[in-house]
């Protein structure tokens, strides 16, 4: 990583771990003013934050080095030189935009139906050009 994205890295990092402290400080503030309303705003920030926090965390490594099940997944993955996502929707032509917008970076495994509408898709678009 080149020194330009880690400073930029290394400052949004200081900046995230500074709202989750300034967080805290308005729970520890609501406390102190008997701050209902305040309290409550304070606390989902901060839950959130580190849910967010969690969340991402456990994308890329184990959470605080625990072998929690289903973790460590980029980089369990990278080594496949992929990753398998699924999902369930109600609307085919949802799934359709979305993989549209990834190609060509990502393929469709099953269904079938999916795969040949979205070639269909392709064809036709192809074919305007």
């Amino acid at each position: 990583m080149n020194q330009n994205k880690q400073y930029k890295l290394q400052k949004m990092k200081l900046f995230t771990t500074s709202l989750l402290f300034v967080a805290g400080g308005f729970l520890y503030l609501s406390f102190v003013l008997d701050c209902h309303w305040l309290r409550a705003v304070s606390e989902a920030a901060l839950i959130g934050g580190i849910a967010d926090w969690f969340a991402v965390e456990a994308l890329f490594r184990h959470p605080l080095g625990l072998p929690i099940p289903h973790t460590a997944i980029i980089p369990k993955s990278k080594d496949e030189n992929g990753m398998e996502v699924s999902t369930q929707s109600s609307y085919n032509e949802e799934i359709l935009r979305i993989i549209q917008q990834w190609m060509p970076h990502i393929l469709i495994l099953s269904p079938e139906s999916l795969k040949e509408r979205l070639k269909e898709r392709v064809k036709g678009y192809l074919e305007t050009i």
